[in-house]
């Protein structure tokens, strides 16, 4: 059991929320769609003229979509695989990630 999983499921025994922690455990996986948030706000800031109109909203949909994402896949597919048991998942299966473009 890896420790990510041993300090799930004893926030869940002590009746705490783990989704901040899964929240920090994802970040890394999300880093890629994080930059292209971050450098959309640089263009954004370095624009003289800018438009009142634009904004970073579809990059920033995008990063909170991929935590989120990974944070439920996490939890039910890592964390608590009984909760499928139909589906056969491998550590293989959920190397992959689809957000790493």
């Amino acid at each position: 059991m890896s420790e990510t999983t041993k300090t799930i499921k004893s926030m869940l025994e002590k009746g705490q929320d783990p989704k901040e922690f899964l929240i920090e455990v994802c970040r890394p996986e999300c880093l890629k769609v994080f930059e292209k948030l971050q450098r959309c706000e640089v263009a954004l800031k370095n624009m003289t003229n800018a438009d009142p109109e634009l904004s970073c909203m579809y990059p920033l949909r995008d990063w909170v979509t991929c935590i989120d994402g990974c944070v439920i896949f996490y939890f039910i597919y890592r964390f608590n695989p009984k909760s499928t048991p139909n589906l056969s998942v491998t550590e293989r299966d959920l190397s992959h990630d689809v957000y790493k473009k």
